[in-house]
């Protein structure tokens, strides 16, 4: 069996994540602040958003794509203006019980992800039930 989680993440090491979310009008699924009273150790803050009903996991990686990028298409002009100087990706998670099968993307899609123009992170977990 196949599991899969879906987020637009936006990390910076300057960003305010209530200001993202200020900005773009939604709510983050997930933040985190980097400490401003310690030195920078590399990790930056983050907003990470799974849609506007976040599901915590899809059966179908496409289906979890297309449902965030119907709540922030329409919003990439602004993403790209007030956060351009941010990494900016799509995080993907794989949960696996077998190494068979796995996600499977439509032409469709793969036009969609080209049109937003931000890179796709796709990471595997593997665990098994014993």
């Amino acid at each position: 069996m196949h599991k899969y989680t879906v987020a637009f993440r936006i990390e910076g090491r300057f960003l305010v994540p209530s200001e993202v979310s200020d900005i773009l009008g939604l709510q983050p699924s997930h933040v985190w602040v980097h400490p401003s009273d310690e030195n920078y150790n590399g990790r930056n803050s983050l907003w990470s958003y799974g849609g506007s009903t976040p599901q915590i996991e899809w059966d179908s990686l496409e289906d979890g794509l297309l449902h965030v990028l119907g709540d922030l298409f329409i919003k990439k002009d602004l993403i790209d203006f007030k956060f351009a100087e941010c990494k900016k990706y799509w995080w993907c998670g794989h949960f696996q019980q077998s190494f068979d099968g796995g996600p499977r993307f439509s032409p469709d899609l793969f036009r969609k992800l080209a049109d937003f123009g931000v890179p796709l992170f796709l990471d595997n977990y593997f665990s098994s039930d014993d």
